[in-house]
């Protein structure tokens, strides 16, 4: 299974970090995510819908993590 990275996403808040997991939590592409240092791994699987796809990508695009990594599945559900 693919794994995305979220390298050192910045948190404002406690609030605001856990907002951050849940949004994850509830995206069902998102089947595990796991820390190792100041990054975050997240695992999904190889296909994704487009929803979860755009999903992610807001989130991404909230906390700016790199979302180039979300290209082939972006193309998928377009």
């Amino acid at each position: 299974m693919p794994v995305l990275r979220c390298r050192g996403t910045i948190f404002y808040s406690q609030l605001d970090e856990a907002m951050f997991f849940e949004a994850l939590d509830r995206i069902s592409a998102v089947t595990k995510y796991e820390g190792k240092g100041l990054d975050l791994f997240l695992t999904v699987p190889s296909r994704m819908s487009g929803k979860a796809a755009r999903e992610l990508d807001a989130l991404f695009r909230r906390y700016k993590v790199d979302r180039r990594q979300l290209g082939p599945y972006l193309k998928e559900s377009s």
